[in-house]
């Protein structure tokens, strides 16, 4: 490949990884489901929905203990997915294999 190709690639490979579909995470404290907690503006938080991020009901260390979990698995997402630009980035790749054949 020349320089050319593979600077391709590699702006291929960005934009592959900033328009490819988002999934729901995970909790980064305890790898539990995360619920969405607020949307709007271009961006979605997340937070831990497992009992051990939940104070509700629960007193002293284990209050603390648990919204400081709930704190900690806090994630904002501001990039979605684009399917689209996704199709055209394979399309892309299948005419730069055929050419290269």
């Amino acid at each position: 490949m020349g320089d050319s190709e593979e600077n391709l690639d590699d702006v291929i490979e960005r934009l592959r990884k900033r328009y490819a579909p988002v999934k729901d995470p995970k909790c980064r404290v305890c790898g539990h489901e995360m619920r969405m907690g607020m949307a709007g503006q271009g961006r979605v938080e997340w937070f831990c929905e497992s009992d051990g991020a939940s104070p509700l009901r629960k007193e002293g260390q284990a209050r603390k203990d648990a919204t400081k979990h709930y704190w900690a698995s806090q994630e904002i997402q501001v990039q979605f997915g684009d399917e689209d630009v996704i199709r055209v980035l394979d399309e892309l790749e299948l005419k730069i294999i055929w050419k290269g054949s």
